[in-house]
């Protein structure tokens, strides 16, 4: 009879250790919904420590990460490292500077916190001559990350995107923009 439970209880272990992976998949666009590729992200346990990690290349539809373990709590942090002039031009200075003189606000909110690139959480003048002396060169990096991501509607900071993680989980998709692209001309596969 102990055989019996013990066999019986061990085979409750191994299916309960079987059944409870997971996968989780998505992809990040542009505002555009053009693919952006060469970007990493990351999967974070509740503790910090990196579950799995993914560089998206141009040639890849999105990320997935499989054989996870369900019902813990996750974290998606992304980063993409990128030429800093990457869709950066006069051109979205001009508009930065019909925005602040009230001739044509930039719209929407992708295209406000693009043209934020100091992180002040305001689009001012400082904003214009950090942009205008990386087009000129003076310049090599502008303050944060070039690159910023939002996940419904909300930006994912350094902290990251938290994920539930109890079933699969399909489509956790992100919208990217680039610091200063105000116009949406940065190449997403660069």
């Amino acid at each position: 009879m102990l055989r019996y439970t013990f066999s019986l209880l061990l085979m409750s272990v191994l299916w309960q250790l079987t059944a409870q992976q997971v996968s989780l998949s998505g992809q990040v666009n542009t505002q555009g919904g053009d693919l952006v590729s060469n970007y990493t992200i990351e999967l974070v346990s509740a503790t910090g420590s990196v579950i799995a990690a993914q560089t998206v290349g141009c040639d890849d539809d999105g990320y997935a990460f499989t054989n996870i373990p369900a019902g813990a709590d996750y974290v998606l942090r992304l980063a993409k490292p990128n030429f800093i002039l990457n869709g950066v031009s006069t051109f979205d200075l001009v508009q930065v500077a019909r925005h602040l003189l009230g001739i044509q606000p930039l719209g929407n909110t992708y295209r406000i916190r693009a043209a934020d690139v100091n992180d002040s959480g305001s689009i001012s003048v400082l904003d214009m001559t950090i942009m205008r002396g990386l087009i000129l060169g003076m310049l090599e990096t502008m303050p944060g990350e070039n690159w910023l991501f939002f996940a419904n509607g909300n930006a994912v900071g350094t902290n990251g995107f938290p994920v539930d993680l109890s079933s699969d989980r399909t489509g956790v998709d992100f919208v990217a923009i680039k610091k200063g692209d105000v116009n949406e001309s940065a190449v997403p596969c660069n």
